[in-house]
């Protein structure tokens, strides 16, 4: 993919209270005095403004330098806009041609231009191919009467006072056929700060969390200030997924309640195996209404501490029917369905084996909906976007499963999942009281999906889950 860009440095400008021209409607006997001279003001200097137009977007970016017009500092303008506008626009872009006129800093025979472009193709593993209007016709350069043109217009009869009113007039330059216009400064000295905050703000831009700095559009969020306010760990209000000593947990049910009260939950799921995992004890229908009842017990015991919603894990057999009668998944508050076997069937058939096991109506959540094991079991090939689409549309929740060893969906996939309108659960999987601190791992795939904590159904209150989860059949 090619991206198209127009390159050149504007007039510079005296910095100070010096007559602009044009006029500016002021109230009577209030003019604003101005020198009439051009000699330079040796502390405040002149600003030189180096543009670059977006011709795809009608978008231009403006560096303003204090120094000279250089060939580095054309370059770094050019860097700078590619670094916050145009890879954010542009991630899959292969090629950037830049027009340019054929003298100044950014001329056909100048030398330090080619150096510093090549510097710049070799760190962003770009091809840049550079136009140049021949001698005579740079007003024919489109960032000339598509930019600076409406920027002088913007200024006409204001005196450039400071570098910050220059920065703030450029910024402000909007047309009715929608140019917007970013500016900064780059007067070449290092910024003080004593944290990432300071310097994230002297630069314009919305902090952004570390789980963000993937160059996937942030940049462009901070500065227009949309940031999501991003899911905490303290959002969790509950964990739907959790095993006990029934099957292949560790644990009792009412320990897994107390460790989940320490942990500040106000409700847990007992979803222990279903009888196709044989390995794992797994509950037929009769244990799993005994479990039923014993859940319910302890819930009872447990005097309002904490709610514990009677489920199960069934595993979605090879042709995508649920190894549990439905009779007995009608008793059960979560019921996650799971691929445990069969993982290497063709995409085809996996897709329309998770298909078939979404539409039967007691199902609740889609569990750890791609298989992978991290370093030990690829995704099983399937038409995700496929399954994730009739998970919304029937209202099963798909989760992403904290346990370290799988953090399936992942952080791209979660993504996904939250464009097609799924609802999303984070879960630990967890076989032992201890296992609930893996929470934490969860939330940081949760972060790096810009996921909020209003994306995630187990931050709302038990009543509230129930109510959001998919309703069953009465």
């Amino acid at each position: 993919m090619t991206t198209r860009s127009a390159s050149d440095t504007k007039n510079k400008e005296l910095v100070g209270d010096f007559k602009n021209a044009g006029r500016e409607w002021r109230p009577k006997g209030e003019p604003e005095l101005v020198r009439v001279h051009d000699f330079k003001d040796k502390q405040l200097g002149k600003a030189i403004p180096h543009g670059i137009y977006d011709l795809r977007t009608d978008q231009g970016w403006v560096t303003v330098g204090i120094d000279h017009d250089t060939a580095q500092f054309a370059v770094n303008s050019i860097r700078s806009w590619w670094e916050h506008l145009g890879q954010p626009r542009y991630p899959h872009a292969t090629r950037l041609q830049i027009t340019a006129d054929c003298g100044g800093s950014n001329g056909n025979r100048t030398k330090l231009w080619k150096v510093e472009l090549q510097k710049l193709a070799d760190d962003t593993e770009l091809e840049i191919a550079v136009c140049h209007f021949p001698p005579g016709t740079s007003n024919w350069n489109r960032i000339e009467h598509r930019l600076f043109s409406f920027i002088t217009m913007n200024w006409r009869g204001k005196p450039l006072t400071s570098l910050e009113t220059i920065i703030n007039l450029i910024g402000a330059t909007k047309t009715s056929s929608g140019l917007e216009v970013y500016a900064r400064l780059d007067d070449g000295t290092p910024l003080p700060a004593t944290s990432e905050e300071e310097i994230y703000s002297a630069l314009g831009l919305d902090w952004i969390p570390p789980e963000l700095r993937e160059d996937l559009g942030e940049i462009l969020a901070a500065e227009q200030h949309r940031l999501p306010r991003l899911i905490e760990q303290a959002d969790i209000r509950g964990d739907l997924h959790m095993h006990t000593s029934e099957t292949d947990g560790k644990n009792t049910i009412r320990e897994m309640a107390e460790a989940a009260i320490e942990r500040g939950f106000a409700y847990i799921a007992i979803t222990d195996h279903s009888k196709n995992l044989a390995m794992t004890n797994g509950l037929d229908d009769a244990r799993a209404l005994k479990h039923v009842e014993r859940i319910r017990a302890v819930d009872r015991e447990m005097e309002g501490r904490i709610r514990i919603f009677p489920g199960i894990e069934v595993d979605i057999l090879a042709d995508g029917a649920i190894d549990l009668s439905d009779d007995v998944l009608a008793q059960m508050d979560v019921v996650i369905a799971s691929v445990h076997s069969h993982f290497n069937q063709p995409s085809e058939q996996m897709t329309e084996r998770m298909l078939r096991a979404v539409e039967n109506p007691f199902i609740r959540v889609l569990g750890h909906p791609t298989g992978r094991l991290l370093l030990r079991r690829e995704p099983y090939a399937l038409d995700l976007e496929a399954v994730l689409r009739r998970c919304s549309a029937l209202g099963v929740a798909v989760e992403h499963n904290a346990y370290p060893d799988r953090l399936d969906l992942s952080d791209r996939n979660l993504r996904l999942a939250r464009q097609l309108g799924c609802k999303i659960v984070v879960n630990t999987d967890a076989h032992h009281t201890s296992h609930l601190e893996k929470m934490r791992y969860g939330i940081r795939q949760l972060r790096r999906a810009w996921l909020r904590a209003e994306d995630v159904l187990n931050t709302g209150s038990a009543d509230d889950l129930l109510v959001h989860l998919r309703s069953r059949p009465q």
